[in-house]
């Protein structure tokens, strides 16, 4: 199978192979587009030599893969055997944003028609000051920082929201497995950037819905066919998030602030752990770790939200904050950390990961992927044990036997952390002492 693809390179489209690249865009595309590169520098190193270098100026929008062999493994020890197949044909991939932004001299697929009517009506569900209209997201300076982390924001939002209308379009619905599971990271994704990035502290999501389907409905009339059931789905999901955002959010970044503030978070802090004790400057880069430490272990354990969150982390730890400052000083969030903004907040552990990342930090991945796996192993137990026959339904007992007889029931604790109006219809003890089971 060969593979040759269509690139974009300062102006030129280009079929990429092995040894040459070939122009293919008429003359009037290429003025649009040749800001890209000015003159001089083009004919210094020409388009091609940049093709398939991690040029961020090369932008491939054309791949061509040439089904021509089926491949299989031959008798000999790494022998690969290519059998020409029946019918051969070529699959083409061209990516509709970039062809558009190719055709309209746009350097981003943002700032092209396909995305101006949501950024706008992202920009009017903001409040933005002074963004008018289509040219809202463009009033905005990116030279500065607000301008840069609202700007990111919008185009976070413009692209999740249209991901989730197809989504739920086409059948899918936040949950916490499978696919459901990746358009709930996605949904929460984009809530935390409006939450933080936009300031929207209401659900704001589903309202960004017609915008997507005015767009295109036409083109995908699935999408308006269920308007209804995606804002439904996309609103009950946001209203549920926001309940724990804002609290996750502020621990966080109280945790994490605690770190800069105390003057603990340094580019130059030195890893002690990978350094030779004998070496002439250990005894000061040691020192310079071991007070930053302190200085942040204090900090933490006179913040008494904080530490009340550590508590909830690591429970049966005496002393949490140290563990946590220890691995704070060398710029990493604690895996506990992440485990119970999951858990507990529900934050999925890649928008911890962004979070953290924006702050310059990395995140203890194994250990969280080591927590995630025994509460695995906890709820396996708990829903595994035997089941009794010879148990009458006798050994259930209704808290109030005079009360009425319950009704059909329903699981909701893997959308919802609290309802109203749940009561208690059935309870039993099982076992005794410290082995009793409440159920």
């Amino acid at each position: 199978m060969t593979s040759l693809g269509f690139g974009h390179v300062g102006g030129i489209v280009c079929l990429v192979h092995p040894d040459r690249a070939l122009a293919a865009l008429d003359d009037a595309a290429f003025a649009r587009y040749r800001g890209l590169r000015d003159a001089r520098e083009r004919a210094i190193v020409p388009g091609s030599a940049l093709v398939n270098r991690d040029d961020p100026r090369v932008m491939e929008i054309w791949n061509l893969v040439f089904i021509q062999y089926n491949a299989r493994k031959g008798e000999a020890e790494g022998e690969t055997l290519l059998e020409p197949l029946a019918s051969r044909h070529v699959d083409t991939g061209m990516g509709f944003e970039r062809v558009c932004a190719v055709l309209q001299g746009k350097s981003s697929n943002y700032d092209t028609d396909l995305f101006a009517p949501i950024l706008a009506a992202v920009a009017r569900t903001a409040g933005l000051e002074g963004a008018r209209g289509e040219t809202a997201y463009d009033t905005l300076d990116e030279a500065t920082a607000a301008g840069k982390t609202t700007r990111v924001a919008m185009r976070v939002v413009a692209d999740h929201i249209r991901t989730l209308v197809f989504a739920i379009a086409d059948g899918a619905a936040p949950s916490n497995t499978g696919r459901g599971y990746v358009i709930r990271r996605i949904l929460r994704r984009a809530v935390r950037y409006g939450y933080q990035g936009l300031g929207l502290r209401e659900p704001f999501l589903y309202s960004l819905v017609p915008a997507v389907v005015r767009e295109m409905g036409d083109a995908f009339p699935e999408i308006r066919e269920h308007h209804d059931l995606i804002v439904r789905t996309i609103r009950g999901e946001e209203e549920a998030f926001l309940k724990t955002l804002g609290t996750g959010i502020e621990l966080f970044e109280r945790l994490v602030g605690l770190a800069e503030t105390t003057n603990s978070l340094r580019d130059d802090m030195p890893d002690i752990m990978t350094q030779d004790p004998n070496n002439p400057a250990y005894g000061d880069q040691s020192r310079l770790v071991n007070s930053s430490y302190l200085r942040l272990e204090e900090a933490i354990r006179s913040d008494r939200e904080v530490k009340r969150f550590l508590d909830i982390a690591y429970p049966g730890v005496e002393k949490p904050e140290m563990m946590v400052a220890s691995q704070l000083v060398r710029g990493i969030v604690a895996g506990e950390i992440v485990f119970v903004l999951h858990d507990t907040y529900g934050f999925p552990s890649d928008l911890t990961a962004v979070m953290a990342r924006e702050r310059g930090l990395g995140v203890d991945e194994a250990r969280f992927d080591a927590l995630m796996t025994e509460q695995r192993t906890r709820a396996r137990a708990a829903a595994g044990f035997a089941v009794d026959y010879n148990e009458t339904e006798a050994a259930w007992t209704a808290p109030d036997p005079d009360g009425a007889e319950a009704g059909p029931t329903e699981f909701v604790g893997y959308d919802a952390l609290a309802v109203d109006g749940a009561r208690i219809v059935r309870s039993r003890t099982r076992g005794e002492g410290d082995d009793a089971r409440h159920e």
